[in-house]
């Protein structure tokens, strides 16, 4: 397998630092570009004997770059709150993907997340949280690959020393649901963080709750498997 990975990148970032009296505020935003591409030539036999039913070569520069835009924008606050500290932030992240001839619908998300931290003392800090993080299926289920089966209907021998066969060639595509939704994690928790004599420690008293909808939402099913017959002659030497 000859694999290339070409990847281009860029991003923007802003940050803005102020203070309100006691409010100290930290602002962070952005937006960044990605694209991933291959300019390998991909799987290839030096001897064709030795590759799998339904080979075809086709080199990754024929497959599409993925392209990935994200928005970005984190707001932290602190403040005293009597002789305590408290301290808050909030998130959002939003992701969409370009992939040029797929199929898929709702190529975007939407990540929220809130932190807290409340310093009582020196000693003990109550915190929290909450955040959702979504993540995509991989490049090829997004874009299915175009796969081959390759079924032998006729082959004779002639010279003692040849051989020749036919074979019917079906195209077809491995699809999944095309309203894919992304893979989900939701996690929230609370703790409790305790140092003392310089040694910390961290208990989680509540709940951590991870909840995943699976990208499978309904069976693989064959798309665009065309059933005429596409023959092919393939003569071989004893």
């Amino acid at each position: 397998i000859d694999s290339k990975e070409l990847d281009y990148a860029a991003s923007l970032k802003y940050e803005w630092n102020r203070r309100f009296k006691t409010v100290n505020s930290n602002l962070k935003a952005g937006v960044q570009w990605k694209a991933t591409g291959n300019v390998g030539e991909g799987e290839y036999y030096k001897d064709p004997s030795l590759a799998p039913n339904g080979y075809r070569p086709r080199p990754y520069t024929t497959y599409p770059y993925m392209h990935n835009v994200s928005l970005y924008a984190e707001e932290s606050l602190s403040f005293p709150v009597g002789n305590t500290m408290l301290r808050l932030m909030a998130g959002v992240r939003w992701e969409h993907l370009f992939i040029k001839g797929t199929k898929y619908k709702n190529l975007n998300t939407l990540s929220p997340r809130f932190n807290a931290r409340w310093q009582l003392n020196e000693y003990i800090a109550i915190r929290g949280g909450w955040g959702i993080t979504e993540k995509l299926p991989s490049f090829y289920t997004l874009y299915p690959k175009q796969e081959y089966r390759d079924i032998q209907t006729f082959g004779f021998s002639y010279n003692k020393i040849e051989s020749s066969y036919i074979y019917y060639s079906q195209p077809y595509t491995l699809l999944h649901n095309e309203n894919l939704r992304w893979q989900r994690n939701q996690n929230a928790e609370i703790g409790l963080d305790v140092n003392i004599a310089r040694t910390r420690i961290s208990t989680v008293p509540s709940c951590r709750i991870n909840t995943q909808v699976l990208i499978l939402r309904s069976p693989m099913m064959c798309s665009n498997c065309r059933m005429d017959s596409l023959c092919r002659l393939t003569r071989k030497s004893m």
